[in-house]
């Protein structure tokens, strides 16, 4: 259920705690792994369909981090 990109691992949250919402970043356009894998499949400055479907599974709000602001 915790998430993570590479070897960059989700914060665990106690037992006890009920999952409400989940966050994530976007990196800006211009870097080279994220443009040769990603773009222009995903926005960097919105939700990707996985974003959403993330957020449908679970019956969580979701936020995201973007390179000029918060979306």
């Amino acid at each position: 259920p915790n998430g993570g990109v590479g070897s960059q691992p989700s914060s665990q949250c106690p037992s006890c705690s009920k999952r409400v919402a989940a966050w994530h970043t976007h990196p800006a356009n211009g870097n080279d792994w994220w443009d040769k894998y990603f773009e222009p499949v995903y926005d960097s400055e919105g939700f990707s369909p996985g974003d959403r479907a993330y957020s449908d599974l679970h019956s969580i709000n979701n936020f995201l981090g973007t390179p000029s602001g918060s979306s």
